[in-house]
C-alpha cells in the first residue's frame, strides 16, 4: 500500500535545463535594472550638511555663532529677493491687464463705429496698423456676409432701437447688388410696454420689415409663428 501511494506521488523536481533558464532570466534582469539605473541622473539631497567642529577647538562658540548669523543674513537676503521678484510679477500682471483692456476697447470702437464710404475710407480711420488690418478684416468679411446673403437680419435693442441701429449697415445691403432684403429683429420686446413697441413697429416698418422677438424664451420650437399686431396709433 505504502508503495502504491509513493508511486502516485508526483516529483516536485524541475527539469536542470528549465532552472537554468529560470536563473538566466533572472540576471539578465538584474542586469538590465543596473544598466537603466546608471542612466538615470543621481539625485542629490536638498539637505545642507551639518558642520561639525571639534570640541578640542578652542573657538566652538564663536565658530558656531559665525556661522549662524551668516545663515540669517543669507535667509533675509533670499526673502527680501522673493518679495522683490513677487511686487515685480505682480506689477506686471496689473499693467498687462490694463493695455489689454485698453487696446480690447479701443479695438471694439474702430470696428463698430458708424463710418462712410468704401473699404478704404473705413481703413484710414484707424491710426495703428494692428488697427487698420483689424478693421480690413471686419469690413471684408462683412461684405463677404452681404454678398452671400440673400436676407440680412439685423438685431437691435426693443428698449432703444435707433440708438442700437447702424445706418451703415442699411446703406451697404441696399447699395449691394442684387435684391438684398434688410430685416430689423427687436429683440428684448418683453422688456417693453406693448403700446411703445407697437409704436416703434410702426415707425420702423417705413424703411422696411421688422419682427419682434424675445430671445429668453425656453421653447423656442413651440413659440416661433406670426402674430398679428393691432393697428397702432399714429407715432408721434
Amino acid at each position: 500500500m505504502a508503495l502504491k501511494a509513493l508511486k502516485c506521488r508526483k516529483s516536485k523536481r524541475q527539469k536542470s535545463a528549465l532552472r537554468y533558464k529560470v536563473i538566466k532570466k533572472i540576471a539578465d534582469s538584474k542586469r538590465k535594472k543596473l544598466k537603466e539605473a546608471k542612466k538615470l541622473p543621481k539625485l542629490k539631497s536638498k539637505k545642507q550638511k551639518l558642520i561639525q567642529v571639534p570640541n578640542i577647538c578652542p573657538f566652538k562658540r564663536e565658530i558656531i555663532a559665525e556661522v549662524e548669523e551668516y545663515k540669517q543674513k543669507q535667509e533675509e537676503l533670499r526673502q527680501k529677493d522673493r518679495e522683490r521678484q513677487k511686487a515685480q510679477r505682480q506689477e506686471e500682471l496689473r499693467s498687462k491687464t490694463l493695455q489689454s483692456m485698453v487696446a480690447d476697447a479701443e479695438k471694439r470702437q474702430d470696428q463698430f463705429s458708424p463710418q462712410t464710404g468704401e473699404e478704404d475710407e473705413y481703413a484710414n480711420v484707424a491710426g495703428g496698423g494692428g488697427k487698420e488690418n483689424s478693421l480690413k478684416a471686419y469690413f471684408k468679411e462683412f461684405k463677404k456676409v452681404v454678398d452671400a446673403a440673400d436676407v440680412v437680419l439685423e438685431v437691435v435693442d426693443a428698449r432703444d432701437p435707433l440708438g442700437t441701429r447702424c445706418a451703415e449697415v442699411a446703406k451697404i445691403v441696399r447699395e449691394a447688388p442684387g435684391q438684398k432684403r434688410l430685416v430689423v429683429i427687436l429683440n428684448k420686446a418683453d422688456l417693453v410696454p406693448r403700446d411703445n413697441l407697437e409704436r416703434w413697429m410702426k415707425y420702423l416698418r417705413r424703411s422696411g420689415p421688422v419682427i419682434p422677438f424675445k430671445a429668453t424664451t425656453q421653447s423656442q420650437k413651440s413659440n416661433i409663428g406670426h402674430k398679428k399686431f393691432k393697428s397702432a396709433k399714429s407715432f408721434d
